[in-house]
């Protein structure tokens, strides 16, 4: 082959080059144009190792973990975040199998996944596992996996693990505030109920069934079902105070009723609810609220009115006890009534705590007594009569030889206390002093009385700490859903949202309340990003969960957002479907991050020209299409 020189080569040789013999002249300016490429080629290589050196350091200090593996699970390269996440070094990984960084419980599901994307090559899918760290330690991550072909054709693995201990955490806090929920639930006398006005069917907790007498089990039913055990003289003004809450004329719905149990007999029931949901039209879409026994209650009052003249005080007294809303409110009124009704001139309420077996001052009214005092059981005038559940009279507490040494200070006389109790369990003391001194005034009739007081006293009680615990469960459970998503959502059974909540949508430009009575593919703007819409709702319609449903939606200022959503279908009562509900994320800015880190892998930094990797993917790629 005969050498060519480059003409522009030639021309830049200095002229005495060109005199002299036409051979030598020759390998001059092969030489000469030798040198020129090597100097190029030594500034592409070192621009190159610049490039490496900044994907590098993205990828080592990129905060998730980051492996890449052959088919058989063998790691050919782990980022230092990674490695240092379980603990060890790089280079202790490379060259074992990824499924040993895995929890053992895990390592057969962990290896079909990663089978499973092998099929797949190009789709990106998601599991999470635990991952085992090198000190014995449990690590929950939510790993993507992509298979990709190399750049010599061979099919390697893709491995990025976002750490997820703290989302695990979360969902087991919440599935544990759930569960002292349903324990308050339970060992309450109130029942919860839900109404679904559009579709009618109304959701009793299994504390209704208990009221009736049936077993326990949560109750389905419709309006005009649950019409047919209401009193028949109780049922016209039960559905017109219902039809003023449900109008909106009143703010909540209250009314007591009777209601026939299993065994013919009625049950005195006070029901307390709220409209919490409207459609765009302000018609009222679901109810919630409580349903509680006040038949202990409604037979006190009667037992007054058969006694009206001893009991036309303690009958005024008792009455309205089961509808104060204020846990603090409550206990003052039971005190103030329970020394109106004796005279008394001061007392005290102790609560039981059950864990610690022993009592805890509650209130204090005319006592120099610090609130939260303990008493052990039969300690004092409140433990004796917390252990014995019977009414105590102590003549002078002063002179009474039981009275506790650290009591010593507690200027009072004449004493009587009786215990609090709802369905045979202890809920607490009441009890009543005078500060005089002076010939005992309190007899078996005022204890009988302040028993009497006590009864309703410590049902209301009891509702109002279910009702306080409920309260505080609730606003757990939302907390907890708060920090695990940036939105929580609900669907009815034909995919429309009935509730978004969330702050973050209303931060990035986008109003939830539109949103409100519509399903995901007739929301404005949304554009699926995988998988599309058909698949998708045949996942749906076989009532299947999902997990990380990637779509991109423009904001009213036009802005473009990514969004993530997963979500799991909610089942009632007999496996009946009610519709979906699950989280929300904007991942917007990751997505951005993941972008530019591509873009540092595969582009000059400095240039901005595709580099030496991207180059090869399209030499082969190109080597691919001419050999078809």
């Amino acid at each position: 082959m005969t050498y060519q020189p480059d003409v522009a080569t030639v021309k830049r040789l200095p002229a005495e080059f060109k005199r002299v013999d036409p051979t030598l002249n020759y390998f001059r300016h092969a030489l000469a144009e030798l040198e020129l490429r090597l100097a190029r080629l030594a500034e592409s290589e070192r621009a190159l190792r610049l490039s490496e050196a900044r994907y590098r350091a993205l990828y080592d200090d990129n905060p998730a973990m980051c492996f890449t593996v052959d088919v058989a699970g063998t790691v050919l390269s782990v980022n230092a975040f990674g490695a240092q996440r379980l603990g060890f070094q790089p280079h202790e990984l490379l060259g074992r199998s990824v499924l040993e960084t895995i929890l053992e419980e895990d390592r057969a599901a962990a290896g079909k996944a990663l089978a499973e994307c092998v099929t797949r090559v190009g789709v990106p899918a998601t599991w999470e596992f635990r991952k085992r760290k090198k000190d014995g330690g449990c690590l929950w991550v939510r790993e993507t996996i992509r298979a990709v072909e190399d750049s010599g054709g061979a099919v390697v693995l893709h491995i990025v693990c976002e750490d997820a201990s703290a989302l695990k955490s979360s969902e087991a806090e919440a599935r544990e505030a759930t569960a002292r929920l349903q324990l308050a639930l339970t060992s309450s006398n109130v029942a919860i109920f839900k109404w679904d006005i559009v579709s009618g069917a109304i959701y009793l907790s299994e504390r209704w069934s208990e009221m009736l007498g049936s077993a326990p089990g949560e109750t389905v039913t419709t309006a005009q079902a649950l019409g047919m055990v209401i009193h028949p003289d109780d049922a016209a003004g039960f559905r017109a105070r219902l039809y003023q809450a449900i109008k909106g004329e009143t703010p909540a719905f209250e009314y007591e009723f009777r209601a026939r149990a299993r065994n013919g007999t009625w049950r005195w029931i006070i029901t307390q609810g709220r409209v919490v949901d409207r459609d765009s039209g302000g018609r009222a879409v679901s109810m919630v609220g409580t349903n509680a026994d006040i038949t202990a209650l409604k037979e006190a009052e009667e037992y007054a009115r058969r006694h009206a003249r001893d009991f036309e005080v303690l009958y005024d007294l008792t009455r309205d006890l089961a509808l104060y809303q204020d846990f603090a409110t409550l206990l003052r009124s039971v005190m103030s009534r329970a020394r109106r009704l004796l005279g008394a001139a001061a007392g005290g309420i102790w609560f039981y705590d059950p864990l610690r077996n022993d009592l805890a001052l509650a209130l204090a009214s005319g006592l120099d007594l610090k609130i939260g005092t303990r008493m052990e059981m039969g300690e004092g005038l409140a433990g004796r009569v917390a252990q014995t559940r019977h009414a105590l009279i102590v003549e002078d507490y002063c002179s009474w030889p039981a009275r506790p040494q650290r009591f010593a200070d507690v200027n009072g006389h004449a004493a009587l206390a009786v215990p609090l109790a709802s369905r045979g369990a202890l809920i607490g003391v009441l009890s009543l002093w005078d500060a005089e001194p002076g010939p005992c005034r309190y007899g078996d009739n005022d204890a009988r009385l302040l028993s009497m007081l006590a009864g309703p006293a410590a049902i209301a009680i009891e509702r109002m700490h279910a009702e306080e615990e409920l309260r505080r469960s609730e606003a757990r459970f939302r907390s907890l859903t708060a920090l695990s998503s940036d939105w929580y959502w609900e669907q009815d059974e034909a995919s429309r949202f009935t509730q978004l909540s969330g702050g973050v949508l209303e931060k990035t430009g986008f109003d939830p309340h539109l949103d409100i009575g519509l399903a995901p593919w007739e929301l404005d703007g949304v554009e699926l990003c995988e998988p599309g819409w058909p698949e998708l709702r045949a996942l749906l319609e076989r009532r299947l969960p999902f997990r990380d449903v990637l779509y991109r939606r423009r904001n009213a200022g036009g802005d473009l957002h990514y969004h993530s959503v997963s979500g799991e279908p909610v089942f009632g009562e007999g496996g009946r479907f009610k519709g979906y509900r699950g989280i929300g994320r904007d991942v917007t800015e990751r997505l951005k991050a993941e972008q530019r880190i591509h873009r540092l892998a595969h582009y000059d930094a400095l240039s901005g020209l595709p580099n030496r990797v991207l180059f090869n993917q399209r030499l082969q790629q190109a080597l691919l299409r001419a050999r078809r």
